[in-house]
């Protein structure tokens, strides 16, 4: 019953996308996570924005991929591709049960997907974990103690995910757990 507020105006950077819309709201609702892409075919530069509501203000952001990863995308490179296709894949956030933290797949530090934390009180940015395989579809356990995510090897052409294993971290990135294996 507050009333409508525009979130993107016209002027803003590119076209935001929300998704999933249960994905990306925080449980409590105070926060909404964006998706913004820029350039003339709206797929170059992914980032994620953090919306507070129901004022619009956009507090952080974040690119999805570091700068290299982005030029090596620009230039078709399959590496690169895949690893773009991992960050801006649907599901590819996911919000602690309290919605004091967002799990982002994103690609800052390394040559593939990493999962990584957003501390919504502490404004700060971490990754959790490394390694040659792309993140996917991180999910919270629900008491908050586990991040649940799959690491796969490659997405494919349509014919299915080329699936790596199934892991758990703590959201300080301090114990991680393998779950399954596929053969």
């Amino acid at each position: 019953g507050t009333g409508r507020t525009l979130l993107f105006p016209g002027d803003h950077l590119g076209p935001a996308y929300l998704y999933d819309i249960d994905r990306m709201a925080s449980p409590s609702g105070e926060w909404l996570a964006v998706y913004i892409f820029e350039g003339p075919d709206a797929v170059a530069r992914p980032s994620l924005e953090l919306v507070h509501l129901p004022d619009g203000l956009v507090p952080w952001s974040t690119p999805l991929l570091s700068a290299s990863l982005e030029d090596r995308y620009i230039e078709s490179d399959p590496d690169a591709i895949t690893v773009y296709q991992a960050v801006t894949l649907e599901g590819a956030v996911a919000w602690s049960p309290d919605g004091s933290t967002l799990a982002i797949v994103a690609s800052l530090d390394g040559p593939s997907s990493d999962l990584y934390v957003y501390d919504v009180a502490g404004a700060r940015l971490r990754r959790v974990t490394s390694g040659p395989n792309q993140i996917a579809t991180p999910f919270w356990s629900p008491d908050g103690m586990w991040i649940a995510h799959q690491a796969v090897q490659g997405f494919g052409s349509g014919a299915g995910w080329q699936m790596g294993s199934v892991w758990t971290v703590s959201p300080d990135g301090r114990d991680l757990n393998k779950l399954y294996s596929p053969d």
